[in-house]
């Protein structure tokens, strides 16, 4: 039996019953294929039953400590990093989802070490920043969305409790970098930052920074004007757009930072005359 009708037949249950030895031969199967262009066995099976698997304390703390160190690692998160439309997107892509679920369960039961969450934090930064294949949705083979999965990694790690504040600005150089990285995002991406930055302020690990932050966006604009051919400019331009709008909704929605919002308003009317 294949991979995927073996999964096909624990979609609904049952991988609770599997001995040990069979589990990691589950677990090294989907590690191996998690960035498979079939989008049935990537996102609609690998995806969803390692998820169950890891919320449902199926996976005992080492061995997720364990695959954690393989999610980490240059085959999986870091694969072909910088690389851009080819297939080892998908690799990275749902390896961040899979990290971001065992950071989530980690937050709730402690059982990861200091020293693995830093390093999951420090490697979630730079995959951010390096990312370069930006495409959402990849006709015959589904979602890579790399950028959004990224983000969602990002704001588990932020909701951490492990994960301060001083450690947690850094993430905004991460958001930052994928906003101006000349692709205008047309999949929710700049929402599923925002959940970062929303991660933040609900943990109290944002607070003045944010005015400065933003502030930061209209001045590179501003030497991006005068320095980078029409189309890049205008790209990014609208992306950034995008990107403030949004966070403006959504902190007037949700009544974060209010006094925020005028310096927010003021950027966008400012780079809407470009």
């Amino acid at each position: 039996m294949d991979l995927k009708e073996q999964l096909k037949g624990y979609k609904n249950g049952g991988i609770e019953y599997l001995s040990e030895h069979e589990l990691d031969s589950l677990m090294d199967s989907m590690l191996a294929h998690i960035g498979s262009t079939d989008s049935e066995l990537r996102d609609g099976l690998i995806y969803p039953i390692f998820s169950r698997v890891v919320y449902k304390n199926i996976n005992d703390p080492i061995r997720m400590e364990k695959i954690l160190t393989k999610l980490l690692d240059d085959h999986h998160l870091l694969l072909a990093i910088g690389n851009k439309d080819d297939d080892s997107v998908f690799t990275r892509s749902f390896s961040a989802l899979i990290i971001a679920a065992i950071i989530d369960r980690d937050r709730k039961s402690r059982f990861l070490s200091s020293q693995m969450l830093i390093e999951t934090f420090e490697i979630a930064v730079r995959y951010l920043k390096a990312e370069q294949d930006t495409r959402g949705y990849v006709e015959n083979k589904g979602w890579a969305h790399s950028i959004a999965h990224g983000a969602d990694l990002l704001e588990a790690l932020v909701r951490h409790p492990f994960v301060d504040k001083q450690r947690s600005i850094l993430a905004l150089d991460a958001i930052h970098t994928c906003v101006f990285k000349e692709v205008v995002y047309i999949n929710d991406e700049d929402y599923r930052l925002i959940a970062v930055l929303t991660g933040m302020l609900e943990t109290g690990k944002l607070g003045t920074e944010l005015d400065e932050w933003m502030l930061s966006f209209e001045r590179e604009l501003a030497i991006l004007h005068k320095n980078e051919p029409p189309i890049p400019f205008y790209r990014t331009r609208t992306n950034v757009l995008n990107f403030l709008k949004s966070l403006y909704f959504v902190l007037d929605a949700r009544s974060y930072h209010v006094d925020s919002l005028y310096l927010l308003k003021r950027a966008i009317q400012t780079l809407s005359e470009y």
